[in-house]
């Protein structure tokens, strides 16, 4: 995702995940060398954001099964109207580029 102020542009890496309820599942990186995705939260270092939330998706879990990795250290749950920034999420969409060049995987089953 590229974002920036007027003469600059940022790279935020990010990975997306589309579940069969057409929930979109994004994980993106807070920290770049020079930029922060959401400044106001320098001490984090990435936003796991479900957009389209389904109703069999159970947000409490979700955060529960997160905090059970050794690696996590600490996760919560944030509300977006307090975050003075939070309209850098509204740039998260999927983006669908295909290369015709490219062989087609089989679906996944």
């Amino acid at each position: 995702m590229k974002m920036g102020k007027k003469g600059t542009t940022s790279h935020f890496p990010y990975f997306l995940f589309l579940t069969e309820d057409e929930e979109e599942i994004y994980l993106i990186t807070n920290k770049t060398p020079n930029h922060l995705f959401i400044p106001e939260l320098k001490q984090v270092d990435y936003f796991f954001i479900i957009k389209n939330l389904s109703r069999y998706t159970d947000v409490d879990q979700v955060l529960k099964n997160i905090l059970s990795i050794k690696i996590i250290s600490s996760a919560q749950e944030l509300d977006p109207t307090e975050i003075k920034s939070a309209e850098n999420f509204l740039m998260l969409e999927p983006i669908f580029e295909t290369d015709e060049t490219l062989p087609k995987l089989p679906p996944v089953k």
